[in-house]
């Protein structure tokens, strides 16, 4: 199946009054899949039933979290691998850094090998 695509304008940012506008391909709106559809869908293609996978799935929900906090990254295989990534305030010294400084905190997810492979040739298709 293709992915479905609409064309947008976008302006230089900075530039007043919008400098050069270039057009690029932006997905559309797409179907969300939830964790209950997800979990229907593992289940058909398995040997578990729907209640063994949403149990192993809710497991992850709470695990991965919980090893991220103790620092650690988290890799399932062939799936990718989870890391935290922090941003702070700079400081002149080494001594003035401190937790204090720290603005924000974002989990990153790096695909795996194979998960990569499975997107590779996609198709597009110009939707109006």
């Amino acid at each position: 199946m293709a992915i479905r695509y609409k064309v947008v304008s976008k302006c230089q940012p900075g530039v007043k009054g919008g400098g050069i506008k270039k057009y690029y391909v932006q997905p559309t709106k797409r179907h969300k899949v939830d964790l209950r559809e997800l979990c229907l869908d593992i289940s058909s293609r398995s040997t578990l039933n729907n209640a063994d996978v949403v149990a192993v799935v809710q497991s992850l929900l709470d695990i991965i979290p919980w090893h991220l906090r103790e620092g650690n990254s988290v890799e399932l295989g062939d799936l990718g691998i989870f890391t935290l990534h922090v941003s702070s305030e700079g400081a002149e010294k080494s001594e003035k850094v401190n937790h204090h400084r720290v603005t924000g905190v974002k989990v990153g997810f790096r695909p795996g090998v194979y998960f990569k492979r499975q997107l590779k040739g996609l198709s597009f298709k110009k939707v109006r």
